[in-house]
C-alpha cells in the first residue's frame, strides 16, 4: 500500500533539526580548532620575573611552579633602545628592545629556578628583569600535505610577543626534515607542524611542547577529562579488627635503616628480585658491580668493558627463552655512545656484546615484574636520543633486531620509561620522564602530566653537538630512573612510583647536577583522575635507584661533593612498607 505524503510541517521539523545540527557541529568544529590555539596561547604566555643570582653559564631566576614555569621554557632579558615617535603627532608608539641574553629552564625549586644561558651579548646581573618567550624569533614549517597558513595566522595572533618569520618565507627555508637553521640561532623557537601534531622546539632544538588532536581529548571514556591532581593519597584504615592492615603511605621515615655506606657516589643502580634474594646492579660511572642485599651488602660480582667510557644508565635484562641473566649499560667513549650487554653469573660478569651504538634498556610488559623485554633508541649525534626505537634479542651471544609491534610517543626514551597498565583497563601504558616532568600515555595518546617535578638523575651527559658552526655548541641530557608501578597499599590496583627533588641554594650554586633532597613521589588512578601522595619522608642526596621488595623498600641515595671536595658518597637506605 502507498503511503501518503507526509504533512510539510512533518518535513519541515526534521529539515530544522537538520539545519541545527549542522550549525551546531560547525561550531564544535571551530571550537576544537581554536581550542589547540588557546592551549599553545595559555603555554607560551609572557610571565616576568627577576635574575637573583648568577654562577658561570647558570642563572638563578625568581620565578617556580607556582608562577606556571617548567623546565624548558624560554627567558629573555632585553635592553630598552630607541623610542618609536609618530612624524606627525609626535606620539609615542613603542620602544625598540635589544635582546641581551637567551635562558632555559633547567630546575626548578621552591622559590626560584636554574636556567643556563644559551646565547648571551651582554653581561648577566642580579636585578635585571627576565620575560618567558617574550622578543623570540619563531618560524612555522609545515610537513602536511595541506596548506595550513591560516594555522600560522592563528598562531601569529595568539602570541603577538613573538617576532615571527613571514609564512611564505619560512616554508622557503624549510629543511626537508625538521632540523635547525643552519647558523643556529639562540632566539629562534621552532613550530613544526606533522601529521596529526605540532612540535614545539627551542633554541637548541630542543623539544618544549608537543600539541596532538588526541592530546586535546583526555577523556576517560565518560565525558570527563583526565586531569593531575595534587591531593595527598592516603588509603582508608582497615574496617576489619584483628586482621593486619594493608600497605601505608606514609608522611615521614619512622624506621629508616642504612643497610650500607659506599665512599664514592652511584650514578645509577637497578635491583632484581631472585630467588636467593635481592640484587642490585650499580656503577660508580667506570665499572659495574652486582651486590646481595640482605641484612647488609655484599658484591658478589664486578666487571667492565675493555675500553674507558662513562657508564651512564644499567638495567636488568631477563629474557624469557633462557635461563641467563644479563646487565645492559649505556657508555659514553670516544664521543659517542658504545654500549655494553654484560652476562651475570652468579659470580662474575662478562661482556658478551660491546661498542653498541645504540641507547639499551629492559622492560616489563607482561606485568611479572621481570625485564624479559630488551629496547634499543638510535643514538642521534645532536639530541643522543634518536628517533627509531627496535627491540632485541640475543641469539648466541649476538644482539639481533627487529621493529617493535607496538605504537610508542615521540616523547619515548629508553632511559626513564616503563610499561604498566596503570588505569586497569587491560592494555600497557607507555610511563616516560622528559624535562622532569612525567608523562603517561595510551599508545601515543597522553593521559596525564605530571605538575610536579620529578627525576633529578645525576647521571648526566655534557655533549658537543655536531655543527658546521664554528662556535661549539653543548648541551645537556640526563638519564632518569624509570617509574617503578606496584600495588604499594594492595588494594588490587596498581600505584606508580618517581623520585621527586629540591634543590638548595648552596648546592645549585656549586654547578653539580642532581637533587640535594629527593623524595618518591606516589601516582594513583582512581575514579578517572590521577592523585598524588609520597611514600617515605625527604633525604640527603639524589635517588639514583629505588625498589620494592616484599614489605620493605629500599633507595640509593648518592650525594656528590662540593666544587672545593670532589668525590662524593652513596647511602642505600631501606624502611618498611606496612606500619
Amino acid at each position: 500500500m502507498t503511503q501518503p505524503f507526509a504533512p510539510r510541517s512533518t518535513l519541515w521539523i526534521p529539515l530544522w533539526t537538520l539545519g541545527f545540527m549542522t550549525l551546531i557541529f560547525f561550531c564544535l568544529a571551530i571550537s576544537v580548532q581554536a581550542a589547540p590555539i588557546q592551549l599553545v596561547a595559555k603555554d607560551f604566555q609572557p610571565i616576568t620575573g627577576t635574575v637573583v643570582g648568577t654562577n658561570q653559564d647558570q642563572v638563578l631566576i625568581d620565578l617556580d611552579a607556582a608562577d606556571g614555569i617548567e623546565p624548558g621554557d624560554v627567558f629573555t632579558i632585553s635592553e630598552p633602545g630607541q623610542k618609536i615617535i609618530h612624524p606627525k603627532t609626535k606620539k609615542v608608539l613603542g620602544t625598540t628592545h635589544s635582546l641581551q641574553a637567551v635562558l632555559i629552564v633547567g630546575q626548578i625549586a621552591d622559590g626560584f629556578s636554574f636556567t643556563r644561558s644559551v646565547l648571551k651579548k651582554a653581561q648577566i646581573t642580579p636585578g635585571q628583569p627576565v620575560q618567558r618567550f617574550e622578543n623570540l624569533r619563531a618560524v612555522f614549517w609545515d610537513y602536511t600535505d595541506e596548506n595550513n597558513e591560516p594555522l600560522f595566522q592563528d598562531l601569529r595572533e595568539a602570541l603577538p610577543h613573538l617576532r615571527w618569520m613571514p609564512f611564505q618565507k619560512a616554508q622557503a627555508v624549510q629543511p626537508n626534515r625538521p632540523e635547525p637553521i643552519e647558523d643556529q640561532p639562540g632566539d629562534m623557537l621552532y613550530f613544526i607542524l606533522e601529521p596529526g601534531e605540532l612540535l614545539v622546539r627551542g633554541p637548541s632544538f630542543e623539544l618544549i611542547e608537543t600539541y596532538a588532536v588526541q592530546d586535546l581529548e583526555q577523556s576517560s571514556g565518560t565525558g570527563e577529562v583526565i586531569t593531575p591532581q595534587t591531593q595527598p593519597l592516603v588509603p582508608p584504615p582497615s574496617s576489619q579488627t584483628g586482621v593486619e592492615a594493608g600497605v601505608a603511605y606514609q608522611e615521614r621515615f619512622s624506621q629508616l635503616e642504612t643497610v650500607a655506606n659506599l665512599k664514592h657516589p652511584t650514578v645509577m643502580a637497578d635491583f632484581l628480585t631472585t630467588e636467593d634474594g635481592l640484587l642490585m646492579a650499580s656503577s660508580d660511572g667506570k665499572k659495574l658491580q652486582v651486590a646481595h642485599l640482605s641484612e647488609g651488602m655484599q658484591v658478589i660480582a664486578s666487571g667492565q668493558t675493555d675500553y674507558p667510557g662513562q657508564v651512564l644508565s644499567l638495567s636488568w635484562w631477563t629474557p624469557e627463552d633462557t635461563a641467563q641473566t644479563y646487565i645492559l649499560a649505556n657508555i659514553w667513549s670516544d664521543d659517542r655512545m658504545q654500549s655494553a650487554v654484560f652476562a651475570y653469573t652468579g659470580e662474575n660478569l662478562r661482556c658478551v656484546q660491546d661498542r653498541i651504538s645504540k641507547l639499551l634498556a629492559s622492560f616489563d610488559r607482561t606485568g611479572d615484574q621481570k625485564p624479559e623485554t630488551l629496547l634499543a633508541q638510535a643514538y642521534d649525534h645532536n639530541k643522543i636520543f634518536g628517533t627509531r626505537v627496535w627491540e632485541g634479542r640475543l641469539e648466541q651471544d649476538s644482539l639481533d633486531w627487529t621493529p617493535t609491534g607496538f605504537p610508542l610517543p615521540r616523547l619515548f626514551q629508553v632511559t626513564g620509561s616503563s610499561f604498566a597498565d596503570v588505569t586497569g583497563d587491560g592494555e600497557m601504558e607507555t610511563l616516560c620522564i622528559a624535562n622532569n616532568i612525567l608523562f603517561i600515555f595510551d599508545g601515543t595518546q597522553a593521559l596525564y602530566k605530571s605538575s610536579a617535578p620529578v627525576g633529578g638523575s645525576l647521571s648526566a651527559l655534557l655533549y658537543d653537538k655536531n655543527t658546521s658552526v664554528q662556535n661549539r655548541i653543548s648541551d645537556r641530557v640526563t638519564f632518569e630512573l624509570p617509574p617503578l608501578v606496584r600495588d604499594i597499599d594492595q588494594d588490587g590496583r596498581p600505584e606508580v612510583l618517581v623520585s621527586t627533588f629540591a634543590q638548595d641554594l648552596f648546592g645549585s650554586l656549586t654547578g653539580d647536577t642532581g637533587a640535594k633532597q629527593s623524595q618518591l613521589l606516589v601516582i594513583n588512578y582512581q575514579n578517572g583522575r590521577f592523585e598524588h601522595g609520597t611514600l617515605g619522608g625527604i633525604i640527603d642526596g639524589s635517588i639514583q635507584g629505588f625498589t620494592l621488595d616484599n614489605d620493605r623498600a629500599f633507595l640509593v641515595a648518592s650525594q656528590k661533593g662540593g666544587v672545593f671536595k670532589g668525590g662524593g658518597t652513596t647511602d642505600i637506605l631501606s624502611f618498611p612498607l606496612k606500619k
